[in-house]
């Protein structure tokens, strides 16, 4: 079955007309030579010509490797890489968002709870006493997750911002200008890596994203499930002012407030460390830092077998 490509659909011709430029450039380059007998120049365009044609080999394996790589995209995610990691981006931010409040509401309430006090009278000897006191410690670690949260909102933003970078520059503007840049000799090395740049940031990057597909199903459903838990913990807790002069909704709330504070925070809170500290720091540090490692490892490696001699940034670590 064939497969279109769908995503940045016209930077084939692009790169097939940088190719066509290149020919041309070296053709006339040989017909000076020709003209002026200058064997050098002629030379010169023979050996570029090979280059020009190296530069289309590669752009046809590209053509290849690109519909190979829509098709695992569609097939593991069903939609084209870039847009994949972009919704799914969005989609975390929006998810985080609600996040962030919710706790913010939830901690709210536990810090409420935690100076609420509970007076004693017995006669003339009376006592009092915080039943609540120990979720202001929770109160306090809520706080820092909800710090992991805003960074990992801004993170997310900044991903984002950067595929669509990626979307609209590296296969129109970076990859013709490194395949016309290899075709010559005094900018081979440039060129060469420009290409490379091009094609690690466009089609590896954003597929880290969705070979993590599972996972980023799984975290979804975390955050869905801890946010209608602070929800509905905040909801019951909460009483309008009304209630506060009645009596009996006062009554019924101090009956019901120890069950609901001693069974529902537990199952929030931990379920809300286990969303922040697990799946959080899973795809906002290291499932990005691993992708950007890869990305890096194979610009490097490709810029190479190109021919690049730029040092794009010796990590000692995969050097």
């Amino acid at each position: 079955m064939k497969m279109a490509i769908t995503f940045a659909p016209d930077w084939q011709p692009i790169a097939l007309a940088a190719v066509t430029l290149s020919m041309l450039l070296v053709g006339a380059a040989y017909a000076v030579g020709a003209i002026f007998n200058s064997e050098r120049l002629r030379g010169w365009a023979k050996t570029e010509f090979l280059q020009v044609i190296a530069s289309g080999i590669i752009v046809a394996s590209l053509l290849v490797f690109a519909s190979g790589m829509e098709t695992m995209s569609q097939t593991i995610a069903g939609q084209d890489h870039i847009t994949y990691a972009q919704n799914y981006l969005n989609d975390l931010n929006g998810k985080l968002e609600v996040l962030y409040i919710g706790a913010v509401a939830f901690n709210a309430v536990l810090e409420t709870l935690a100076k609420l006090r509970l007076d004693i009278s017995i006669i003339v000897a009376g006592a009092s006493a915080y039943p609540f006191a120990g979720f202001e410690a929770v109160a306090h670690n809520i706080e820092m997750a909800m710090t992991v949260i805003f960074v990992s909102i801004i993170s997310n933003a900044v991903q984002a911002n950067l595929l669509t970078f990626i979307q609209s520059t590296m296969m129109f503007y970076f990859l013709p200008a490194g395949i016309i840049l290899r075709s010559f000799n005094p900018t081979r090395s440039i060129g060469a890596f420009l290409m490379a740049l091009a094609i690690g940031l466009y089609f590896v990057f954003p597929l880290t994203y969705v070979l993590a597909n599972e996972s980023i199903i799984k975290m979804n459903t975390d955050i869905q499930d801890i946010s209608d838990q602070m929800s509905a913990f905040n909801s019951a807790v909460q009483l309008d002012q009304q209630n506060l002069l009645d009596v009996n909704s006062m009554k019924n709330f101090i009956t019901a407030l120890p069950v609901l504070v001693w069974n529902l925070p537990g199952q929030v809170v931990g379920k809300f460390f286990q969303v922040v500290i697990a799946d959080l720091f899973m795809q906002v540090l290291i499932l990005p830092a691993l992708g950007m490692a890869i990305t890096y490892i194979f610009i490097r490696q490709l810029a190479r077998f190109l021919g690049s001699y730029v040092d794009v940034g010796a990590w000692w670590l995969f050097a």
